[in-house]
């Protein structure tokens, strides 16, 4: 990420938060997911598809208006990726060309555009390298025809030329949807956030005892991803940590006696998805006794919470 001005902290922070989800993300959907090459500017993502295919996706973050800004209220329906700082001489198609020629001679053969809502992510454009020019070629011709048939109001400025950057639309519903179905129609493009879930539900480690679970009511199985974790290195953080929660101190056995003495949760600080393999855990260093509530509350994000912002949101509630 380059250090420019206009970027605030909470922008850079959304950045890394949804960087941080598309391996898993991806894995949830079926892929094989080889190598997560996180750049000063850029993540190129290397994975084989369900249907076998090897891609390597240099991932696009989308952007949409302020939520301080005129109308603020119809943000999420408006999503946009600047594909250029710049055009060189005024070359709008040779400046796009050659960056995927540039793009193809580090091994891309796709891009991947992503916009997130909240803890989803709403759109993931698998976009084919080849494809890439002509996409804005599309959506900037249908700019152009829209603004001259007064069908966008009092908008002048085309989509696709963005000052002087070029400019790929995802979403934009005021008055735009054409140019963004200008991508989403187009050969070869994919919203992999259409493709089903895989790995079902989302459970905590400790929900899930076998990797099939009943659902109760009408009965149905449910595949999830059950990281494997060893007894062994449950007894011997609860040995060096104790069993009181380690975010907010709660004890089962001093608040329901001994029905509930030694009942806790142990929270990962590094999911195990993450890691994808296995590895030797170190209990004491890895691991920490949480109580259930505070265990939702670490993984009510992807990547989860740490231990310290969750003390810090009872902290915050307590002095409210």
């Amino acid at each position: 990420m380059s250090d420019r001005p206009f970027r605030r902290p909470e922008s850079y922070e959304a950045e890394r938060v949804t960087r941080d989800m598309l391996p898993r993300f991806l894995q949830d959907r079926g892929f094989e997911v080889a190598s997560n090459n996180r750049e000063r500017q850029g993540q190129t993502i290397v994975a084989k598809s369900p249907d076998g295919e090897r891609l390597a996706m240099r991932v696009r973050l989308c952007w949409r208006r302020e939520s301080g800004s005129r109308d603020s209220e119809r943000m999420r329906t408006y999503s946009a990726a600047q594909l250029l700082a710049n055009i060189k001489n005024d070359d709008w198609i040779g400046s796009l060309q050659a960056k995927v020629d540039r793009e193809k001679s580090r091994g891309v053969t796709h891009l991947l555009f992503v916009q997130r809502d909240d803890n989803d992510i709403k759109y993931a454009a698998l976009i084919p390298l080849s494809e890439l020019v002509p996409i804005w070629t599309d959506q900037r011709d249908i700019s152009k025809r829209l603004i001259a048939e007064g069908r966008l109001g009092r908008r002048k400025k085309n989509h696709a030329m963005n000052g002087t950057s070029p400019t790929l639309w995802l979403q934009d519903d005021r008055g735009g949807k054409e140019v963004a179905n200008a991508l989403w129609n187009h050969r070869g493009v994919r919203n992999l956030a259409d493709l089903p879930c895989q790995a079902g539900p989302s459970f905590l480690p400790e929900e899930v005892a076998d990797p099939s679970l009943c659902i109760e009511g009408a009965i149905r199985r449910v595949a999830v991803n059950a990281y494997e974790r060893a007894p062994e290195s449950r007894r011997q953080c609860i040995a060096a940590h104790g069993t009181s929660c380690g975010v907010c101190g709660f004890s089962f056995g001093a608040v329901y006696g001994e029905v509930a003495e030694g009942y806790i949760h142990v929270h990962h600080l590094r999911p195990l998805s993450e890691v994808g393999e296995a590895h030797t855990v170190d209990p004491v260093a890895e691991l920490r006794p949480v109580c259930p509530n505070c265990h939702a509350v670490l993984h009510r994000r992807v990547p989860a919470f740490s231990v310290e912002e969750v003390r810090e949101f009872l902290k915050q509630q307590r002095h409210a």
